[in-house]
């Protein structure tokens, strides 16, 4: 079976299906990692803003609003992004989930999301 093509990021890189999958877009269209670009310890690097710690409302958020909108987003996203991306590095993984990463489904608790096979 073909994989979907998500296009490529801004570095050039090709795109994945995410943490959380596809979420759609009110326009019809999908985003799976809503990539933004910070400095990481000095060196400016793009990692993913759609990532399991974010909770219920942040992901509706993001969704509905920032990104169709092309609104700023919040600083509680980028600083829950840029934590779960030194916690993947720290571990010699890459930010953006890769093929053998769980597509993570919501927490009984509602607090964000959670997958049995992200980040290790």
């Amino acid at each position: 079976m073909a994989e979907t093509d998500f296009g490529l990021r801004p570095d050039g890189t090709r795109k994945g299906s995410g943490y959380l999958g596809s979420l759609k877009l009110p326009n019809g269209n999908v985003a799976t990692e809503f990539s933004i670009g910070v400095n990481l310890d000095g060196t400016e690097r793009d990692i993913p803003t759609i990532v399991p710690t974010l909770t219920k409302e942040e992901i509706t958020r993001l969704v509905s609003d920032i990104i169709p909108n092309n609104k700023p987003i919040p600083k509680t996203i980028i600083d829950k992004a840029v934590a779960h991306a030194r916690m993947r590095m720290a571990k010699g993984l890459d930010p953006f989930a890769g093929p053998n990463d769980k597509v993570a489904t919501p927490s009984d608790k509602g607090k964000g999301f959670m997958g049995s096979r992200l980040g290790k």
